[in-house]
């Protein structure tokens, strides 16, 4: 019993091992699948390890065409950039943030900015993928000229079908972790066997935080607006006569307090002048 118990820990190991390999979907499908059992006509103890026969497989294949149908729409991740001038900067703002309201949407950051000649505004929005066209289409109606406009749109429905696969095999095997738990009993065998079930555990909250990073980064677009206004230069020479003059005056402040940093060294150079001075004479 006990070399049967092993040699099922031993099997579930290398299965667990393979589960971490990076396998692509076509081999998944074509992959060997071993379960525990304990055969009526034997004693409960005995753990054993059988093939899956014909039948088995091929539910097996159709629980994957399943899945495979759920996921039959593409998963895309929408993303734009777009930069343009604007006359009214406050009204702007608020068209922007009215429709996207409108379109179910949310402004995830805002910020604002003076630069030299320019008032800048910059939006990240985040729109319900469904309503992306509709909101670029209406934002067009704002915009007199476009300084950039870019659209991304990122197909992931491989990466998400293969991230979803690998999340159900670690699932799959960690149930048969639990069904081998509950027949060991010696320490050794369940420390061991927990602690597979614990690393598997936590591979599967790592591949589900994942998935549903993907899921929202597919189910809401993110739109990043930026828009500014151009400011006139203003002449003032006064003003400009005055600011050279503060500049200077904190120019020689900072001067004379630099030279006070050297104090020992200016000291020593008038010594040495004095002394070579009086040799002469």
């Amino acid at each position: 019993m006990n070399s049967l118990l092993q040699l099922s820990l031993i099997s579930l190991l290398a299965l667990s091992s393979c589960s971490n390999t990076s396998w692509n979907f076509a081999e998944n499908k074509n992959a060997k699948v071993y379960e525990i059992y304990s055969p009526q006509q034997e004693s409960a103890d005995h753990i054993e390890y059988n093939q899956y026969n014909e039948t088995n497989a091929n539910n097996s294949v159709e629980e994957t065409s399943d899945n495979t149908e759920n996921i039959e729409h593409k998963k895309q991740i929408k993303n734009a950039q777009l930069k343009f001038e604007s006359k009214d900067l406050k009204q702007t703002t608020q068209n922007i943030h009215k429709l996207t309201k409108e379109h179910k949407g949310y402004i995830a950051k805002e910020q604002s900015y003076n630069a030299y000649q320019r008032i800048t505004q910059r939006l990240t929005v985040r729109i319900p993928s469904d309503n992306f066209d509709n909101f670029l289409a209406e934002i067009d109606k704002y915009i007199i000229e476009i300084d950039n406009k870019n659209i991304e749109i990122q197909d992931i429905s491989e990466q998400f079908l293969d991230i979803n696969t690998r999340l159900n095999n670690k699932k799959d095997l960690k149930e048969k972790y639990a069904k081998i738990l509950k027949k060991a009993w010696k320490v050794p065998e369940i420390l061991q066997v927990e602690k597979e079930i614990n690393q598997l555990q936590t591979d599967i909250e790592v591949i589900e935080g994942k998935l549903n990073f993907l899921k929202n980064q597919i189910n809401f677009s993110t739109i990043e607006l930026e828009f500014y206004k151009s400011m006139p230069i203003k002449s003032n020479n006064r003003y400009q006569i005055w600011t050279q003059l503060q500049k200077g005056w904190y120019n020689c402040i900072a001067f004379l307090m630099n030279l006070l940093a050297y104090w020992p060294f200016i000291i020593l150079t008038i010594v040495v002048v004095i002394i070579i001075q009086r040799k002469r004479k």
